[in-house]
């Protein structure tokens, strides 16, 4: 059995700590900057904070569940029916009392009751998007806590190989300076080694912290250097390849210089901005779950509605409520159009 993302229509309260007064009802995990109403007083060159609020409807049989939170570029507290459960960094109404961490979580919940109220207070003076892009996922708590060490482990591995391939290409360089594919080669591994220990699981966390703004900088840095680095293995390939087989053509020659140019030009650009300016001023970019089925399924349903096993239900405001259930029923992955892609991987 998997887990599942909580992800959905959320009752929201823009730059409160409380959930008093009318909410607007936005999509999360989404960012901020793409789905406020025109007019709505967010401005992505500062940040802000704001409440989420939504009602989790439990089986009857459940004693304990476990919920992974997923790295985030802003600072959170989650509250279950009036506890604190978990945070990450620290939550502020302004720039100066706000510190975000990139940190994934595991914690166990006790089921007292099969309804338990969630509230997810954000803050966000990071990136210019806004808001969390990374969905809390719910399941049994062994499975949460075996999908995490299963995910860590691989990537901690990955990290490991990349980083070894990369050293013993740059000595292997040292040795013999001729050989330049083992410079580009080396270089690479130690990118996509750092880009590893900067996405997902983010292990580095179970030894050491380090500022977001430091985090993103890395993340950035590699995404521009590496198509640069990736492009000087494959011209002394190719360079390697004809110096055997007889000189390059001119025209072809021009051209593979002038491909020189513009990677130069669009790498160093992207390394310049990124070391010149907040990581904020960069894009966000967004991962896209795949689809597939499971036992679970989630669904939004109005208060007191009847069996989602034989009736479909499109909520609409005020009252938000998700449903978590140990079935489902033929067909029911087509009954709520308004949840995309909320089956399990």
């Amino acid at each position: 059995m998997e887990t599942l993302p909580i992800s959905g229509e959320f009752e929201f309260y823009w730059h409160s700590w409380e959930t008093i007064g009318d909410p607007v009802y936005i999509w999360g995990p989404r960012g901020w900057r793409i789905q406020f109403p025109e007019g709505f007083p967010f401005d992505s060159r500062y940040g802000g904070y704001g409440t989420y609020r939504f009602v989790l409807l439990l089986p009857d049989s459940l004693n304990q569940i476990g919920l992974y939170l997923p790295p985030q570029h802003s600072a959170y507290t989650l509250w279950i029916d009036g506890q604190k459960v978990a945070t990450n960094g620290t939550v502020g109404s302004a720039p100066d009392v706000y510190k975000g961490e990139w940190k994934p979580q595991v914690i166990r919940v006790s089921v007292k009751k099969p309804t338990m109220m969630c509230v997810l207070q954000i803050a966000d003076f990071s990136m210019n998007t806004g808001g969390y892009f990374y969905p809390i996922r719910i399941g049994l708590p062994d499975t949460v806590e075996g999908r995490h060490k299963v995910r860590a482990t691989s990537e901690l591995i990955a990290f490991g190989v990349l980083v070894f391939v990369g050293l013993y290409c740059l000595l292997m360089y040292i040795a013999e300076r001729k050989v330049h594919t083992l410079l580009f080669l080396g270089m690479a591994s130690i990118l996509f080694a750092l880009r590893t220990i900067t996405h997902g699981e983010m292990v580095y966390t179970s030894f050491f912290t380090v500022d977001i703004e430091g985090i993103n900088k890395v993340r950035y840095l590699t995404l521009f250097l590496l198509p640069l680095v990736l492009w000087g293995f494959f011209r002394q390939l190719h360079r390697l390849s004809f110096s055997r087989n007889g000189p390059v053509q001119d025209h072809e020659g021009r051209w593979l210089r002038a491909v020189d140019i513009i990677m130069g030009i669009l790498s160093g650009g992207g390394v310049l901005v990124t070391l010149t300016t907040p990581a904020r001023c960069c894009p966000h970019t967004f991962d896209f779950p795949s689809v597939c089925g499971n036992p679970f399924y989630f669904d939004s349903l109005p208060s007191g509605s009847r069996n989602p096993a034989t009736q479909c239900t499109r909520l609409d405001p005020p009252n938000r409520i998700y449903r978590i259930s140990s079935y489902r029923s033929e067909g029911s992955a087509h009954c709520f159009p308004s949840i995309v892609g909320q089956f399990l991987l």
